[in-house]
């Protein structure tokens, strides 16, 4: 909302980023998301150095560092930050699947095509046919290793991944 927006700007030529960090490490969830998105929306130079921080501290709760690196790596320029940072190794193992889905979503379609290398999807074409796939029977522990690196970067199953 715009409103929010200049009442970001306005905040921030005042005191910087120094609320917004608090802010992100409220409690409330609503009040994180909030934060994370308005954050995401305005174009502060120096808000990608934060989100990175975020990101990389292991002492935050993890849900807060996905939302960080998701918020890091989208926009033109972001995402190609964030796709150096992957191939470069510059973003920790536990946000590896989070960044590379956040990319998956990008604007730029060779960023796309890097993310689904990067994700192992380029070899799609060894899967057998769909009808086969569909024929399998599943296992739940795998599929709950499957959600919590792809899914749970935006999805939220009994009370598990980041909504």
């Amino acid at each position: 909302n715009k409103l929010a927006e200049e009442a970001a700007r306005a905040l921030y030529s005042l005191e910087g980023l120094a609320p917004f960090e608090r802010l992100i490490g409220s409690n409330d969830p609503m009040t994180v998301n909030k934060t994370f998105a308005v954050v995401q929306k305005v174009g502060w130079k120096d808000r990608w150095a934060m989100l990175k921080k975020i990101a990389d501290d292991p002492n935050r709760d993890l849900s807060i560092r996905k939302k960080a690196i998701q918020a890091y790596g989208s926009g033109w320029n972001e995402e190609t930050n964030l796709l150096e940072d992957l191939k470069n190794n510059r973003v920790p193992e536990d946000l590896k699947a989070v960044a590379v889905s956040t990319l998956m979503g990008g604007i730029k379609g060779a960023i796309r095509e890097e993310a689904a290398k990067l994700a192992g999807l380029d070899k799609a074409s060894n899967l057998p046919p769909i009808h086969e796939l569909a024929a399998i029977s599943g296992q739940v522990g795998k599929g709950a290793i499957v959600f919590e690196r792809s899914c749970s970067t935006c999805h939220v199953v009994n009370g598990k991944g980041v909504n």
